[in-house]
């Protein structure tokens, strides 16, 4: 059976939420451990949303504006750091428990603010437009293998490991050079490569997708191979 929550530390909780207080700093006003403070973390959170929206609804109702939380710069420097990391801004809002109409006006009003989650936006967009484009060309894949020798010498039995650096070189991938090309270059590049335009747009993108059917050097001898092998094996019945 779940236990409940005494009111009092709830609306305790929730008005030094509204402004900004930190766990530790709640922590201390409520009196209680981490342990138990991480434990009614559920029930805190449940408490601050359904009492959010009840009062900013009562407030567009008698003001016309909603009912904000302070953003103070721990939370608005969070904000930034899971930003960073992909996440939309209404995920964010929810991981953090902060209402995403706090974040939006915040946004508008505080051009520095604005500027930062802009940068972390474009940073982690440009991380992945550096993977897809990485994938697109292709890369070399390097890892060490460690054998064991084990045997025996004049000085007894002897272990000598070695290390060995592979190296294996990924082709780039069809997929993702169609992708790069036809986001980063609409003007000359399209998906649809059975169009012919004045630009040679698409020629390009049906090259790669006639890639993709084309068997591999590597691919023909190891097929052969195999067939050798069969030939062999039937033809002694």
């Amino acid at each position: 059976m779940q236990s409940t929550v005494p009111v009092e530390i709830l609306k305790k909780y929730y008005h030094l939420w509204l402004r900004g207080a930190t766990p530790a700093q709640i922590m201390k006003n409520l009196n209680i451990s981490s342990s138990r403070f991480n434990n009614l973390t559920p029930f805190f959170l449940t408490y601050c949303r359904h009492q959010i929206k009840f009062e900013t609804r009562q407030n567009l109702t008698e003001k016309g504006e909603p009912v904000l939380i302070e953003l103070t710069e721990g939370r608005r420097n969070e904000f930034i750091e899971l930003i960073s990391t992909g996440l939309p801004y209404n995920k964010v809002a929810i991981i953090m428990n902060v209402p995403l109409i706090t974040v939006t006006d915040y946004w508008f009003k505080d051009l520095h603010f604005k500027n930062m989650v802009d940068i972390a936006t474009e940073t982690c967009n440009a991380k992945i437009v550096q993977a897809l484009y990485k994938r697109g060309i292709g890369y070399d894949i390097e890892w060490e293998e460690v054998s064991t020798t084990e045997g025996t010498g004049e000085g007894g039995q002897y272990s000598t490991k070695t290390k060995t650096t592979k190296k294996k070189h990924l082709p780039g991938d069809v997929n993702a050079q169609k992708f790069y090309l036809y986001n980063r270059d609409k003007d000359n590049w399209s998906l649809d490569g059975d169009k012919a335009t004045q630009s040679g747009k698409g020629k390009i993108l049906a090259y790669l997708e006639s890639l993709e059917n084309e068997v591999t050097e590597e691919e023909e001898q190891t097929f052969e191979k195999e067939q050798e092998e069969f030939n062999e094996k039937h033809s002694k019945v």
